[in-house]
């Protein structure tokens, strides 16, 4: 739990509320789900934005070795499923599920 608290307290003062709400939850419950689309958010298509998503990558593994499940959350097609998880494994990241 002190890990999840040192995590809170890097994010608390960022401006952005509903990051700060999810940590929150988080110390609340004890357990999270963090779901996130894959293009650009974590798997760069765009060179000016490879430095924010190398930055969620980095954050993902932080709080997956606090224990959250990790989810997929894409508009890719059926057939591109199995790709979209081995793209993030490689990144390291745990793919609890695809939704």
């Amino acid at each position: 739990m002190k890990k999840i608290n040192n995590i809170y307290n890097k994010m608390r003062h960022h401006a952005n509320f509903y990051t700060n709400r999810l940590v929150k939850e988080w110390l609340k419950n004890g357990k999270i789900i963090i779901a996130c689309d894959l293009d650009d958010t974590i798997i760069p298509y765009n060179d000016e934005i490879k430095e924010n998503c190398k930055k969620m990558v980095n954050l993902i593994l932080e709080c997956q070795e606090q224990g959250i499940y990790f989810l997929i959350n894409t508009a890719r097609s059926k057939e591109q499923l199995k790709q979209a998880k081995q793209q993030v494994e490689e990144l390291g990241i745990k793919v609890h599920g695809i939704n």
